[in-house]
């Protein structure tokens, strides 16, 4: 049960780490200040067709994975091998989610507008709300 807890905790403070890189990536575009212009709305559909293609089919993968993990340790709450598989699952996730927002960022860089680069934010961050790390656990022993 101490490696499931332990698993859990690293999972939770990397999770908190790459919720806390939204907003650093947000505070670095405002302090950048780059010129606005008009993106090609080509640009802009690219941009989110890749972004959503890129959470539909690998937040497939990490659902697939995270799934897997998750009928184990229901059985064995301390198999490591599971362990690491929804460790890995969840990183997965939180990259993803990432990507997304870097996708914000890219579009910023290239003159897009904060309500449009926004966007990618909102959904990077709303990606990293709903792929927070669960596993339940029976309750410890005292």
């Amino acid at each position: 049960m101490y490696a499931a807890r332990s698993t859990l905790n690293q999972v939770r403070i990397l999770h908190a780490v790459f919720l806390l890189t939204q907003f650093l990536l947000v505070f670095v575009l405002w302090l950048e200040h780059s010129p606005e212009r008009s993106l090609a709305r080509e640009i802009l559909v690219a941009f989110a067709v890749v972004s959503a293609s890129n959470v539909l089919i690998l937040g497939g993968i990490r659902s697939r994975h995270l799934t897997a993990a998750l009928d184990i340790l229901r059985n064995t709450p301390d198999d490591a091998a599971a362990l690491g598989r929804w460790r890995m699952a969840n990183i997965f996730g939180f990259t993803f989610a990432e990507s997304v927002s870097l996708f914000g960022v890219a579009l910023k860089f290239l003159g897009a507008k904060w309500n449009v680069a926004g966007l990618f934010f909102a959904a990077g961050i709303l990606l990293l709300l709903l792929w927070t790390p669960r596993l339940d656990l029976p309750a410890q022993p005292e």
